[in-house]
């Protein structure tokens, strides 16, 4: 896409200009979100863009380009930053550091520009089709790392799909991983890999078991940067009940029921939670009304404690009951069904879970990327032994 630069507020692309600086903020790029309101001096007023979300969203994520040795402030609403603050790349977004941690209780950050390279700011750590390519090129050779593609999108798009099974051998037991039902929720993309990595360094989970992937359930959310959440008519991850109106959705609906053999025992849907604060700045599962699945969420949620080995600290006490948020029961204003509630009725299943994951910190802990993937490490132990003491 060729940069338009408009002294324009409002828009994605802004400009200001004078005799001696140059502004220009741009999100022309894979998951860009950002609205500018206003330009006044070294001060800018910024949003993010809600486009289709019904109320109020917290995803941004633009760069900017500034002259050498001068700063500017970025100023928010309410309820866009993390506890850890910002998140800034100054290499077009292939590497991230935590910034600003002030940002949280001031709404706003000050940045000094050292270069005239772009600079890349971020709610959280981004994470598109680009980054899964990365991740997904380093097991080409592996004959158990089976790629292709769920479905085309409305856009056009591909929504990726990946098969870990034994060519040689018929599975005793499948697993369901998805992610970004929510567009925004990139955070679980890096636990994705972590569970990805270890299934692929570990002999009895590649001879045992087949696990199908799927990463970007909203890919064209992801990619255009759009919040996803509370999409209006409905979002991805409300639209298993009746008919879907979202090609990835109507396709997993399709797809599962026959490639599951009825073998499938755990369907993981992985999530992030609100921005911020109390049980949002926790790793949890979400229960569900059924008391004997209650049981087993429960039960895997303890070996997860058990397995945890990476610097993130797991508490099962952080589960999340059904009916202890509004959001959690059917009598919340929601327009349809939950991907792990349409888990719950596949034949089979013994598992049907979803696990969410904070965007900034977890505790007094910072998240990264590794540290994410690390926890995946857990996750993935916690569903070997689950696994094996199914006696398969």
């Amino acid at each position: 896409m060729k940069r338009l630069y408009l002294i324009v507020v409002c828009l994605s692309i802004c400009l200001l200009q004078s005799a001696k600086s140059e502004i220009a903020i741009y999100a022309d790029f894979p998951g860009g979100n950002v609205f500018v309101e206003k330009i006044q001096n070294d001060t800018v007023w910024v949003r993010p863009d809600i486009r289709d979300t019904e109320g109020f969203w917290f995803y941004w994520y633009f760069a900017v380009k500034y002259d050498v040795g001068k700063s500017l402030t970025f100023v928010f609403p309410p309820d866009c930053f993390t506890r850890a603050g910002v998140s800034v790349s100054i290499d077009s977004g292939s590497t991230w550091k935590w910034e600003q941690p002030d940002a949280f209780n001031k709404n706003s950050f000050t940045y000094r520009f050292e270069s005239d390279k772009e600079v890349r700011f971020c709610m959280s750590i981004p994470y598109t089709q680009k980054n899964w390519e990365a991740f997904t090129s380093k097991y080409q050779k592996d004959p158990c790392f089976q790629q292709s593609f769920l479905t085309e999108t409305k856009k056009g798009r591909k929504a990726e799909m990946l098969l870990i099974k034994n060519p040689d051998k018929t599975a005793k037991a499948k697993v369901l991983l998805t992610a970004r039902h929510h567009a925004c929720e990139m955070m679980a993309n890096y636990v994705m890999e972590g569970i990805i990595d270890y299934v692929m360094q570990d002999s009895w989970m590649k001879e045992n078991i087949e696990f199908l992937c799927l990463p970007f359930m909203d890919k064209d959310g992801v990619e255009d940067g759009d919040q996803g959440k509370n999409r209006r008519p409905r979002d991805h991850n409300r639209d298993y009940s009746y008919i879907s109106i979202h090609e990835t959705t109507s396709a997993v609906k399709e797809l599962v029921p026959v490639w599951s053999e009825n073998k499938l025992k755990i369907m993981l849907d992985l999530h992030c939670p609100w921005i911020h604060s109390g049980q949002n700045d926790s790793i949890f599962f979400v229960g569900v009304e059924d008391k004997k699945m209650e049981a087993r969420q429960l039960y895997f949620s303890d070996l997860v404690k058990e397995n945890n080995k990476s610097e993130l600290v797991y508490d099962p006490s952080d589960f999340c009951y059904y009916g202890s948020k509004p959001w959690t029961i059917p009598s919340y204003p929601i327009v349809g069904m939950k991907a792990t509630t349409w888990g719950l009725h596949l034949k089979g299943i013994d598992l049907s879970v979803s696990l969410e994951f904070p965007y900034g910190v977890s505790g007094k802990q910072l998240i990264t990327a590794e540290n994410a993937r690390l926890f995946g490490h857990d996750v993935a132990a916690a569903m070997k032994m689950y696994l094996q003491k199914l006696n398969l």
